[in-house]
């Protein structure tokens, strides 16, 4: 017979973003899941650095601590688990979420007792394991009790478990937290989970073996409803890419214009699946945030991304887009087989688009092919800012800053770009 625990399920403060949205979806299923045979609570957005948030669960002394780490909070994050660990170190850390990768954690987590790190499809996972879990055993991270997605046996302390079949099928729309967004509230919608595709840099194509799966059009309306009804106007739509299946698109753009009140979308798109037929179906809805992936026309880099595209082709795609919404594209900054030469050229190609240009400097993220073949790229990475590359075997650290100086000097009253974003934050607008 399973034992009541006393469980606290915590997701940090982050950016409202798509990536981690998987994973505080996820969290809602394990929640409702939990909560049938133990006591549960979950807290959003916690600031893990705030004590308060510490002496609250002092004062509840939890048998269980989940904990969704996620980037730009993962310090933090390790730093309070240390902080529980030194006051009730019988507790059981538990650590889900893209960061759950025991190698990457490494370069963060020294010795804490009674660590668990759970990989893979966690609303299958979890709640399972959490039942059989006895809560006064001990060990350190060192003999961490591992839970991996892959299934390749690395000790006998190990334990390992993935699920190909798609868990993600609770309601989370009468749980979720909302944003707010220009004064509409937002709300994320997951239709699919996985990828078509392995670009080596991404964490979401490479976890789960990639496997792409759809969820069922019943749950998604239902879901969508139930955000309706809260309130939410602007629709984030996760799925690795919005178009990867047309019927699917269709049916969920249906739903979302049957509305009373005028709602929009945010969500990516893949150039590869930009076609006549889609572009009318992309046009039907109204966009707020439209994201379509490049990341570099450097022929060498993009041999080393896994990613090709024409620069001719994905102009036509997105002169065909731009005609009615001007998209968000991405670029990275530090590929390997780039340089500044490279860089510059593929900023000077979409100056000359009406585009909104967004940089991201590259972040070496867990479970990325990137990440696993680390040495054979060079890859200098300063984990004390995330996994930022200072540099790789063809970019310099001297050339990266070069670049950077060069994005922040961009007069765009020369060109058609509307703007330009690095790391988030906006350089410059065009008048």
């Amino acid at each position: 017979m399973n034992i009541e625990k006393e469980v606290l399920i915590i997701s940090p403060v982050h950016p409202n973003d798509g990536e981690v949205a998987y994973f505080d979806l996820a969290l809602i299923r394990v929640y409702k899941k939990i909560k049938r045979h133990h006591t549960c609570e979950i807290i959003f957005n916690a600031d893990t650095s705030d004590e308060k948030l510490l002496n609250y669960i002092l004062s509840l002394n939890p048998d269980i601590i989940i904990v969704n780490p996620y980037r730009n909070n993962l310090i933090d994050s390790v730093r309070l688990l240390n902080n529980i660990n030194n006051h009730i170190p019988e507790c059981i850390k538990i650590i889900v979420g893209w960061y759950a990768e025991p190698d990457y954690l490494s370069n963060y987590i020294t010795d804490i007792e009674n660590l668990y790190i759970f990989c893979g499809e966690i609303e299958e996972l979890l709640p399972d394991i959490i039942d059989k879990l006895q809560c006064h055993n001990k060990f350190t991270f060192k003999e961490m009790k591992y839970f991996h997605k892959h299934g390749e046996k690395r000790s006998e302390k190990h334990l390992f478990y993935f699920n190909h079949r798609y868990s993600g099928n609770d309601n989370t729309g009468d749980l979720q937290p909302l944003y707010r967004s220009e004064e509409r509230l937002f709300g994320w919608v997951e239709i699919a989970r996985g990828c078509k595709f392995q670009c080596s840099f991404c964490i979401a194509s490479s976890y789960n073996n990639r496997a792409y799966r759809e969820r069922p059009v019943e749950n998604i309306k239902r879901e969508i409803h139930e955000l309706y009804k809260r309130g939410v106007r602007e629709f984030g739509i996760l799925s690795s890419a919005i178009n990867y299946n047309y019927k699917l698109m269709k049916n969920v753009f249906g739903i979302l214009r049957k509305f009373r009140d005028p709602v929009s979308v945010s969500g990516t798109i893949h150039p590869a699946f930009i076609n006549d037929d889609t572009v009318l179906l992309i046009k039907s809805v109204k966009w707020r945030t439209m994201i379509v992936g490049l990341q570099t026309i450097n022929p060498a880099a993009q041999i080393n991304i896994n990613r090709k595209m024409n620069p001719d082709v994905f102009r036509e795609k997105i002169l065909n887009i731009s005609s009615f919404h001007i998209p968000e594209v991405e670029i990275i900054l530090g590929l390997p087989g780039d340089n500044k030469e490279g860089f510059i050229k593929t900023v000077e190609f979409l100056l000359g688009l009406p585009v909104s240009i967004s940089v991201y400097h590259l972040r070496i993220e867990p479970w990325s092919v990137f990440y696993f073949n680390r040495e054979r790229f060079g890859f200098n990475i300063d984990y004390r800012n995330y996994g930022k590359v200072i540099s790789n075997f063809t970019f310099s650290q001297k050339e990266i800053n070069s670049c950077i100086k060069y994005l922040r000097n961009i007069n765009l009253r020369q060109h058609k770009a509307k703007s330009i974003i690095f790391d988030g934050k906006t350089l410059s607008h065009s008048v």
